[in-house]
Parts: structure tokens; sequence; C-alpha cells
């Protein structure tokens, strides 16, 4: 619909024209560093945006295609679903492309479009060699199937075919799966007379200028004093878009790359949480314990330690326990890619289960885990309450984001159903043999009631 707005991520080997695409189809040069521009090197993230025919505005994330600056693109591929990749018709598939096409892969992107650039350099029967063999390397990957354009931004040619190629994966695009207000921090900035800037790709739900705000892991509290989108301020922004948010009372100096903007007590910070993993594909080695890992998840980098669930935790659908060096800010299903840190290579990518797992992963971890990534998030608190027997319903919101559909309740508690059972069974069962031994009582004491309770959660124990 018009004035929708999305948010698409560049990828693609070094040098094979992303900036050079982005400036064609935005007039904005996404190259923000003056070592950019004199290198022709994309070495951080860089945005611009522009509307299309159907009069959908579309962000752009574009990130570096070098090896060396790999982590500033995971930064900006990490929130984002949607991609363009960009491979050069006179090179053709190069190693970072493989290593792009892993990551997007592993991070389950929702849509894609390739732009098969420098078209003005081949002659057609190499054209139609790189077209196919784009088609070959994607097979089996989650861009298969997307649409391949061949264009020039040199000569103009193309152009209009990449902008109705992006019309359509917009138009086709699933909404996001986020269901609570997150802003992925992947820049921080002062304006003189303004104060703190962070700006990141927003997802989730709506921000609104006087929002009281939180920002984890810091654990910094702020209000929103302005936002803006694209450079025009706005009195709400809202998902999925590029968002700058100007703050009051949150100091430069205690924020960075990675942080989350959400609202108060709707997120929790994690430092252990559970997974499925799944390899990239074409792994030269096997994924062991012992390997020196570096996690990215939305905008964060982090250093991480696995415990793999048994042998099968290597396959597509083996789960793993990672702890991480740092906080993260992490929701059910989120999307994770692992890097090994000594050989400087991705290995994996996974997805999110239980942010909050047990302290012991227990004999039926597998079977657990198997049940969280089978379920739909509004399942997840009833999934909850049945591992831990109880829980505090706004407990299973906080880290399910999801409330309880379907699940048993006792005041403000979520209860395993057949322990919801055993416990009114227990109670009644004492107050009966109370009034049959008191029967000119009025009734028991309170203390009683907690007594049979208690009795049948040991008992469930």
């Amino acid at each position: 619909m018009p004035g929708e707005l999305r948010v698409v991520a560049t990828a693609g080997h070094v040098d094979h024209g992303k900036s050079s695409l982005i400036v064609r189809l935005t007039g904005i040069d996404p190259d923000r560093w003056e070592e950019e521009k004199r290198r022709g090197l994309t070495i951080d993230l860089g945005y611009a945006w522009c509307t299309l025919p159907s009069g959908r505005e579309v962000g752009f994330v574009d990130v570096p295609g070098h090896e060396r600056f790999l982590r500033n693109m995971l930064a900006g591929v990490g929130p984002v679903r949607l991609v363009l990749l960009i491979v050069a018709a006179d090179e053709g598939w190069k190693p970072q492309t493989e290593e792009h096409v892993q990551i997007l892969d592993v991070l389950g992107v929702a849509g894609g479009v390739v732009a098969l650039t420098k078209r003005d350099l081949v002659d057609e029967e190499t054209l139609a060699r790189r077209t196919e063999e784009v088609r070959e390397r994607l097979s089996g990957t989650a861009l298969a199937g997307s649409p391949i354009v061949a264009l020039s931004s040199h000569t103009g040619e193309g152009i209009e075919e990449v902008r109705a190629a992006l019309d359509s994966m917009l138009a086709s695009a699933p909404p996001s799966e986020d269901a609570r207000t997150r802003l992925f921090v992947d820049r921080v900035f002062t304006i003189r007379g303004a104060g703190t800037v962070v700006t990141g790709t927003l997802t989730g739900g709506c921000l609104d200028v006087g929002d009281e705000v939180a920002l984890l892991p810091s654990g910094a509290r702020a209000r929103i004093r302005s936002l803006q989108t694209h450079k025009k301020d706005q009195e709400r922004a809202c998902p999925v878009s590029r968002v700058a948010a100007n703050l009051v009372g949150a100091e430069r100096e205690e924020l960075e790359r990675g942080e989350v903007l959400g609202l108060p007590g709707a997120w929790r910070a994690t430092t252990v949480f559970e997974a499925q993993l799944r390899p990239v594909r074409e792994l030269a080695h096997p994924i062991t314990e012992r390997g020196a890992y570096k996690l990215y998840a939305g905008a964060a980098e982090t250093d991480a330690r696995l415990h793999l669930y048994g042998a099968a935790a290597l396959g597509p659908h083996g789960f793993v326990r990672i702890r991480v060096s740092r906080p993260m800010v992490l929701d059910v299903f989120d999307r994770f890619v692992l890097r090994e840190a000594g050989r400087r290579e991705t290995v994996a990518g996974g997805i999110v289960l239980d942010v909050a797992p047990p302290k012991r992963p227990g004999a039926d971890a597998h079977l657990r885990l198997t049940a969280r990534a089978e379920a739909q998030r509004d399942a997840l608190p009833r999934l909850l309450a049945t591992e831990r027997g109880a829980v505090r319903a706004a407990e299973a919101e906080l880290l399910t984001g999801s409330g309880a559909h379907g699940a048993a309740r006792a005041g403000g508690w979520l209860v395993r159903e057949d322990l919801l059972g055993a416990v009114e069974r227990s109670v009644s069962g004492r107050l009966e043999d109370f009034h049959r031994a008191h029967p000119l009582e009025e009734g028991a004491e309170l203390a009683l009631a907690r007594e049979g309770a208690a009795a049948a959660l040991r008992a469930a124990a």
C-alpha cells in the first residue's frame, strides 16, 4: 500500500557495485565517511531511501562487502528480512558472495532480489552464463527463485526493472514477526543542541514522541524528544522502518551499537539461551564445543560458548545451549549467526527457542525444545507452564512475547493443567476432612488450603 515503509539490506562481494546501485536508485550516497569515498570502499553501514513506482517508501541498509568488515555487514542485515543481493556480471560468484548468502540463508530472509550489475561490461553470452550460475548457486537457499535482474548503474539500463522487482518483493513480504516494540540500535551519536541520537531498524510496535523507553543491556532510561524516518520529523514511527530517535536522559557514553530500545519492562537481557542450530552449507569441518565463537543477533555481537545436545545437534534439527559474554536482548524465534573466531568464517545460524532455560537441560531437553520449535508463539505460555509446573502470567508474557492463550490460570499464575487439577483435589480433600471432623465450624483457616496446595506441588515436583 502507498506510504508503507520497508527496509531492505544489500549484500554481496566487495566492489560489485552495491553502493553505486543504491545511488542510482535513491540519489543518495550511502558512504558517509571520507575514507570510504577516498578508497571507493564501503566500511560501515550506510543508509538511503526512495519511493518506488507503487508509492511504497523503501529504506536501504548498505553493508560492506569486504571480509574485514563482515561484523558491520552482520549488524546491518541482522534485523532485516528483505535483501538486495548484488553480483557483478563481469566477475560472477565470489567468496564473499558465498559467505553473504550463507548468512542470509541461516537468517531465513523473507524475500530477495538479485541485481546482476555491470551489465555494460559483458556480452550476451557471458550475461546468460552468469545468470545461470547465480540461479544454480542460490538453489536450496532462502533466496532460491528470487528474480535476477541485469543492470548497469553506469548507463541506467535495467534500473526500472530493479525498481519493479523491489516493488513486487515488498508487496508480498510477510509482516514483522516481532510481537513487541524493538529498535535495534546500530549507530549512536550526538548533535549539538539536541543531545544523544540512536538510529536503527524498528520492528514490532510503534514509538511515539514523549514515550519513556529503556535501553538494554546498558539499563539506561530515556524519553523520546523527537523521531525521524528518512530525515522527516514524525510524531509516531512504526515498523518496519529506519528510525532516528533523539533521547533525553541517556548519555552517548552509556550506549553502543547492539543496544535494544524498547518500552520499559517489555524486555529482559539474557546471557544463556537455548536454540535450534543449523550449520551453513558446505561446512568443511564439524562444529564442536571447543571452538571460539562470535555470535551476532540483531545489531549486537558477542563472544559465545556452546553446549551441544548430543550428536544430533550438528544436524538441521539439533539443539544447543549458548552462553554469551555480553547480555543480549533476545526473543523466541529470533535468528542469529555464529562465526568461528579462529578460522574467521561463518559456521552456523540458529533460531532462539528459550531465553530463560532451566539451569540444567534435563533428560527431556530434546523433547522440550522440539515442542518449542514446532509451536506457534501463542502456544508458548502454555508450554512454559507445562515445563515449569507454574509460572506468573506476567513472567510468561515477558519470556514469550505472548499472552496466556489457552493456558490454565490460577489467579496471576499459569499452571500446568494436571497440576491445577491435583491442587484442586488436594485442597478440596482437606476441606472435606476438616468439615467432617468439625461440622459446627463455619470454615477452616486459610493455612489449611495452603498446606493442601503445597502438598500437591511437592508431590508433582
